[in-house]
Parts: C-alpha cells; structure tokens; sequence
C-alpha cells in the first residue's frame, strides 16, 4: 500500500510540474504559429485571412513581427507591423504576405510565425523585446479544391497556436529576416494589411 501511495504522489507531482511547464510556455502569447495553403493557387479565387490584435495586456502600442516561410523551409518575407490596443489588423495572404517574395516564387503553402514584440524590427527581434501577452491571431485555411469541382474549396478560421520560441529560433529569424532587410532590395519584405 505504502508503494501504491508514492507512486501515486510521484505521479501526480509530475502531472503538476507538466501543467505547470506547459502553462509557463502557453501563458506568454509571444509566439504564435499557423500555416497557409491553396495560396497563389491558378483558378482558386479565394484568399487567406490573417486577423491579428493587440488586448491591451502590455497597455500600449506592440508590434507583431510577421516571418513567412514557403514548404522547403525557406523564409520568403518578413515584415513588423504596429499593433495598437484594442487594433484589428487584417492581412491577405496572398497580396500581403506571398506577393513580394525573395525569390520571386509565390508559394502555395508554407508556415507563418507571429511574434509580439515591443520595438518592430524583425531584423533584430531578441528575447529582451517579447510582448507578454500581446497579440492574438486568427487564420483562415484554404482546403484545397476537389479535382470533380477544381474551383470550389472550403474557408477553415481557427486561433493559431501557441509555441515555445527558443533562443535559438529567435536568432535564426533575425539572421534570416536581417540579411532579406539589408540584401533583398525590397523584395522579401511583407505588407501589414489594412488595420490601426
């Protein structure tokens, strides 16, 4: 009985400490991912919506430092875009987020990372510049057509999810973003939508 008990105690400490861990990672609201697909796709008329806001937590103007990537990994544009309280920023995937590429390849399909940040350089974001709490991103999908009905697809809209960002991610979208900002001669560069 007495071994039953402590493991029972072992147990649960550990289900404490998890819960405790994963709320510490989800709580901040710093970094969101999400993905789009179907974008740039010929015949689909339909575009992907990104809606970003600011509750207020910090109480003043944030940032959101937007990176899009394409399905080889590869980032394509960065950008920073001012966030005011209570703001609803509304961004196209296709014109603002896809249209203006390094490569000058529009991509169909790739992740998007969201940071809150407090000074809007996504060339130099560092962990001192975290937003707790500052931002909330919605996303629509867009399910890719069926081939008996090649211009129909579905919207899907869900809040993105919460992720850890490492030091190391944070670094690395700095290089990235950092060189497409210093090098890319304007391409590489996304636009923040209509909003604030």
């Amino acid at each position: 009985m007495v071994k039953g008990r402590a493991l029972l105690l072992t147990v649960t400490a550990m289900l404490l400490a998890g819960s405790l861990v994963f709320g510490a990672s989800s709580s901040s609201d710093n970094f969101k991912v999400t993905y789009f697909n179907a974008a740039n796709t010929s015949g689909v008329s339909d575009d992907a919506t990104i809606r970003v806001t600011n509750p207020g937590n910090s109480g003043v103007t944030d940032w959101v430092l937007i990176y899009v990537f394409d399905s080889t990994e590869e980032l394509q544009e960065c950008c920073g875009c001012s966030l005011s309280v209570n703001d609803l920023r509304t961004i196209s995937v296709n014109n603002n987020l896809t249209a203006n590429t390094l490569t000058g390849v529009f991509p169909t399909q790739g992740p998007i990372f969201f940071i809150a940040d407090s000074q809007g350089n996504p060339g130099a974001v560092s962990s001192s510049n975290l937003v707790t709490g500052g931002i909330r991103v919605w996303a629509t999908q867009l399910n890719q057509p069926a081939p008996s009905a090649p211009s129909t697809i579905s919207v899907n809209e869900a809040e993105t999810l919460d992720a850890t960002l490492s030091t190391s991610e944070i670094s690395s979208l700095a290089t990235q973003c950092g060189d497409i900002l210093a090098y890319g001669s304007g391409y590489g560069e996304c636009s923040c939508g209509s909003g604030e």
